[in-house]
């Protein structure tokens, strides 16, 4: 695979932490028992770089359930190095790899066109091309909402394997609930600590209108001390209770 292009090297650049020019282009190598139509990848960096990390891959599934893998780089102490060749996706596949994978990631021919101006994206999938224009241009994206919204519709309808996993979902009847053996049930109770429940709160309820028949003096809603309010209250009209 030969991949030449200016935008492919920034970002193959860009994925692996090293500015552009130190980047050679993709040259496609002998590698007897090889892929056919595959080639090697060389790395031209400065020396301090090479002593720190190496090239790897990060391996990914694709839209057709294939795994594929995108260049980046790894540490080069073995303590980091191995953390990392260790991970694993959320399908239980190795997430790092310094072999080269027999599928690579395809160059960036999407380009950004909600800034044309400001932005030369190029994004290896439709999909990558819709996040990053989403993400870094939401306002001009208003502009090309029509568009944008095609470019979804096509990325739905030409992703087989979640074509496949939605039919799956929908021929699939809801899960009824499960009945629980009595067996089963008495041996987990068995360990239940029997707590009784807290009694039910009692209600008190204060009346702090003027105790004086004929006078229909009350607090003021919301007031913060309305036993002191009513207190006033009797002290400045009732002067008789004294």
């Amino acid at each position: 695979m030969v991949i030449q292009t200016p935008d492919t090297a920034a970002e193959v650049a860009e994925s692996l932490g090293v500015p552009s020019e130190e980047l050679a282009a993709m040259r496609p190598q002998a590698m007897p028992g090889g892929i056919p139509g595959g080639g090697m990848f060389t790395y031209q960096v400065s020396d301090p770089d090479k002593e720190s990390w190496r090239p790897a891959w990060r391996l990914e599934i694709g839209r057709d359930g294939v795994e594929y893998g995108k260049p980046m780089k790894l540490p080069k102490d073995p303590q980091q190095l191995a953390r990392y060749l260790g991970k694993k996706r959320i399908d239980g596949g190795r997430l790092f790899t310094l072999r080269m994978p027999e599928r690579i990631a395809p160059e960036g021919k999407f380009v950004c066109f909600v800034a044309p101006e400001a932005c030369q994206k190029h994004a290896p999938t439709k999909g990558a091309l819709v996040d990053h224009m989403e993400g870094c241009h939401p306002k001009e994206c208003g502009h090309y909402a029509p568009f944008i919204k095609e470019i979804k519709d096509s990325i739905s309808a030409e992703n087989p394997a979640l074509a496949a996993m939605v039919r799956q979902i929908a021929q699939t009847p809801d899960n009824a609930p499960v009945v629980v053996p009595a067996e089963l049930r008495a041996a987990h109770d068995a360990d239940v600590p029997d707590i009784q429940p807290m009694p039910e709160p009692q209600i008190f309820s204060v009346d702090y209108r003027c105790p004086v028949e004929g006078c229909d003096w009350t607090p003021k809603a919301g007031s913060a001390r309305p036993a002191m309010a009513r207190a006033g209250h009797l002290r400045a009209k009732h002067q008789e209770l004294e």
